[in-house]
């Protein structure tokens, strides 16, 4: 029999007669086949940020079955998850599906599933989607100690490089000013004098630095 099917037959009589002088008998007979079925799987969790995990739970006819993953997304199509997978398989998502957007923050992943016996594919492809959000990007400073009229260097991760940035400060009263929009991975600033009429009684203060994460026109996030 077939690589996909059980090697097991089973008999179904359709009609029988009898002669009508009785001295004849005769049955016809169907012979089918028991096929292994393509396996079914789940996920685990609906939305995935780039970077997290995605785990898949697959129902299978037996234990020697496997499987391949596949996914599509943007313009990817036929990417490989993994092979030779039995019964769950857990991927993390890239962080490079970003580059893949466009005025967005977040798509939709396709997850094909396929069932082999050997190196028999066994029954239809089965698919699901979840969603796949980009990152937020991270930033770093040169100095965590800046004086006054001193540049300090603001140094991006990001998770591609479609991705662009808006750094903002609030020191003291002010909150909200603009280092800077558009910036890729890295931005020199020079905190002004004039901020020091922000802190009257002190020689120091907290200058929060926060930084939002654009794909085109969509905002990814912000951090700080």
């Amino acid at each position: 029999p077939p690589a996909c099917s059980a090697g097991l037959t089973r008999g179904r009589s359709k009609s029988c007669w009898i002669s009508p002088a009785g001295n004849g008998f005769g049955c016809w007979w169907r012979w089918d086949t028991l096929k292994i079925p393509a396996s079914t799987f789940t996920r685990s969790t609906a939305t995935v940020t780039m970077g997290g995990t995605q785990t898949f739970t697959i129902t299978r006819a037996a234990s020697n079955i496997t499987h391949k993953l596949t996914y599509a997304f943007g313009s990817l199509t036929n990417q490989t998850i993994g092979t030779g997978i039995g019964a769950s398989k857990s991927w993390t998502v890239p962080t490079s599906l970003a580059s893949q957007l466009s005025n967005a923050y977040q798509g939709t992943v396709t997850v094909a599933l396929t069932t082999y016996n050997g190196t028999a594919v066994c029954g239809s492809t089965s698919t699901l989607t979840f969603t796949a959000k980009a990152p937020a990007s991270t930033i770093s400073f040169s100095s965590t100690s800046v004086n006054l009229n001193t540049a300090v260097t603001i140094s991006i991760a990001r998770a591609s490089t479609n991705m662009t940035h808006d750094l903002t400060y609030a020191f003291g009263s002010l909150s909200g000013q603009s280092i800077g929009t558009g910036i890729g991975t890295s931005k020199s600033w020079t905190p002004a004098y004039a901020l020091a009429a922000q802190i009257p009684a002190a020689t120091s203060g907290t200058c929060t630095v926060t930084c939002t994460t654009k794909i085109g026109t969509a905002t990814v996030g912000t951090t700080t």
